[in-house]
């Protein structure tokens, strides 16, 4: 792996207990918010006539964690597929 050891604790506390059948919220009677941030990396191709763009590009999920735990480590990025 080529992760530091602060990205290492980081991501094995977040998705320790993951579970994808489950609601990510620590309420369950409150509606559960999604932000995410999109990072455009490539423009593959524009279908003007359909209205259609293909693009290649990282998809950024927030979680919560509190950065002086892992060494100031503020962000991470996590391919859907390895979720």
């Amino acid at each position: 792996s080529c992760q530091g050891p602060h990205e290492k604790r980081l991501l094995n506390h977040l998705l320790s207990t993951y579970n994808t059948l489950e609601r990510p919220v620590a309420n369950e009677s409150e509606p559960l918010e999604v932000k995410f941030g999109l990072t455009l990396q490539q423009i593959i191709d524009v279908d003007e006539k359909n209205q259609i763009l293909t693009t290649n590009a990282w998809l950024n999920l927030a979680s919560s964690f509190e950065s002086v735990q892992f060494g100031g480590f503020k962000l991470w990025q996590i391919i859907l597929n390895d979720l």
